[in-house]
């Protein structure tokens, strides 16, 4: 993989940015301060907005309201200062950090879509869900099958720790919240590495 390819480790290519101009739910922004706090504790909380351009550093240290909408650029821009900091670059813990930040919502505030769901159900509803925390691009359901489903970003991009480790983190969260046993979510081709489109693949029992 050249550097020309991936412009960014942990945002990805520079020509596949497109996500910069979504806009993602509050409470995808409300989780990161509550996340980095529980995990490292509160002088984490100061390193990561430390790191914060001052535009953006007031949605990582005030209270964002849940069902309001922001940009995902500053939501990119909290992430990497999360990785570079009290993720030491590792970008691979991104997949426990989405994990968790499932289990914040899908207990909540979409409990009953969940307590009413199987994985089947849940993974063919991808597209609705995916629309309920972002606004720009789109995700759907391909080859669901029992056990097994391919999941595809269905236009546009996201960055590459969202796509490579969120996304995985996220289906890990929801299909165990949904009934599934051993579970095993990957993205299996990735824009960010020169493919059409970003596709997942998840198994479960």
């Amino acid at each position: 993989m050249s550097a020309r390819q991936l412009d960014d480790p942990v945002l990805g290519r520079d020509d596949k940015r497109e996500w910069v101009s979504y806009q993602v739910k509050g409470n995808l922004l409300a989780a990161r301060p509550r996340y980095v706090r529980e995990k490292w504790g509160e002088a984490a909380v100061m390193d990561v907005a430390s790191r914060l351009d001052p535009a953006v550093r007031p949605l990582f240290e005030r209270e964002v309201l849940p069902f309001s909408w922001h940009s995902f650029g500053a939501l990119g821009a909290i992430d990497k200062a999360i990785v570079d900091g009290p993720m030491g670059g590792n970008m691979a813990l991104m997949k426990h950090f989405g994990a968790t930040i499932a289990r914040y919502d899908l207990s909540t505030l979409y409990k009953m879509l969940f307590k009413l769901g199987s994985p089947d159900f849940i993974v063919r509803r991808v597209g609705v869900v995916y629309r309920t925390y972002v606004k720009g691009g789109g995700m759907a359901a391909a080859d669901v099958h029992r056990g097994e489903a391919f999941v595809r970003l269905s236009e546009g991009s996201l960055p590459r720790y969202f796509c490579g480790f969120g996304v995985p983190g996220w289906f890990t969260a929801a299909l165990e919240l949904s009934g599934g046993k051993r579970v095993d979510v990957d993205e299996v081709e990735c824009i960010h590495t020169g493919a059409a489109r970003c596709v997942w693949r998840a198994r479960w029992e």
